[in-house]
């Protein structure tokens, strides 16, 4: 990136730089990139580089699994990366509401949908985004302060705004729901039993009921002595949403998923992606180049007695 920069400093450019090496298992080596990334900036400003540059520094997604993500501050670590973003003095002095706007926006709920919007809005600023296809709110615009992750188009899963009740993991609504997500797990493997094992639940480590935030909605208890969300006087929603987490077996692997569990008819459903919270190494490497989005499900056979 620097030789990229220092090449071509006098022409329009749009770059971009990935970098997991020390960020990806873990999150405690991220400190080792510190003094590079701040000699690299620094350069830049030294060298005027920044008085025309937009520069972002951001994660794609916080830490996945490892240790931290046994714990709560993991989950809202994942769900909420760094997002950093420096723009040249003369835009603050010419433009302040796309600073006073930034300035807001660093306590307002925001997404990579608004940071590709801002892309958008800085090619063709002072110009609306809206009229660009596809979600999100730029980042130079203010971003509402009542925000929802449904008006964010974020799903409950990923949401960092709702709150959660711990139930036991012995009810009888989570363990079913334990054996559905294990069931739905195996199912995506189905056509490469060939290859991967089937997966049993071994264990439920643990389960909470997800609830919107109580400033957004009002909560009444249900007669199955569950929180259920009511719209003022109108609505009850017809389901509990569970956030569980499971022990499989024989991969030992660590899922967490959000389930629902429909109140008036016999049904369940997983409701967004699922997150593998720790390390699987070679387990998948029968079906990782070709089939990559199984490799946190399956368990090749061959590993069946080296475990």
């Amino acid at each position: 990136m620097k030789d990229f920069v220092d090449k071509y400093n006098q022409s329009l450019k749009f770059a971009s730089a990935f970098h997991s090496q020390l960020s990806h298992d873990s999150v405690n080596l991220v400190q080792a990139a510190d003094q590079d990334i701040l000699d690299l900036i620094s350069s830049w400003h030294n060298k005027g580089y920044l008085d025309n540059t937009v520069l972002i520094v951001f994660a794609d997604h916080g830490a996945r699994y490892g240790e931290i993500r046994q714990f709560l501050q993991g989950r809202l670590e994942e769900r909420l990366p760094f997002f950093g973003i420096a723009i040249p003095k003369w835009i603050r002095q010419k433009h302040p509401e796309i600073a006073e706007n930034l300035r807001k926006n660093q306590e307002r709920l925001t997404t990579a949908f608004d940071f590709h919007k801002m892309l958008q809005h800085i090619l063709d600023y002072p110009g609306d985004p809206s009229r660009f296809q596809g979600h999100g709110i730029s980042l130079f615009q203010e971003i509402p302060l009542n925000r929802t992750c449904e008006d964010a188009k974020i799903a409950d899963h990923w949401c960092t705004c709702l709150q959660t009740i711990s139930i036991s993991t012995s009810n009888d609504y989570v363990i079913a729901s334990a054996k559905y997500l294990v069931s739905y797990i195996n199912s995506l493997t189905l056509p490469h039993r060939n290859n991967c094992m089937e997966l049993t639940l071994k264990n439920i480590t643990h389960a909470e009921i997800i609830k919107p935030n109580k400033r957004l909605l009002q909560f009444q208890e249900s007669s199955l002595q569950f929180h259920v969300a009511k719209f003022g006087n109108m609505l009850r929603l017809p389901f509990i949403d569970f956030m569980l987490t499971v022990e499989t077996e024989p991969n030992g692997g660590m899922y967490e998923a959000s389930v629902r569990k429909w109140l008036k008819r016999n049904h369940t459903e997983v409701t967004a992606d699922i997150s593998r919270i720790n390390r699987y190494g070679d387990h998948p490497k029968c079906i990782r180049d070709k089939f990559p989005r199984l490799r946190k499900y399956c368990f090749c056979k061959e590993f069946l007695h080296q475990t």
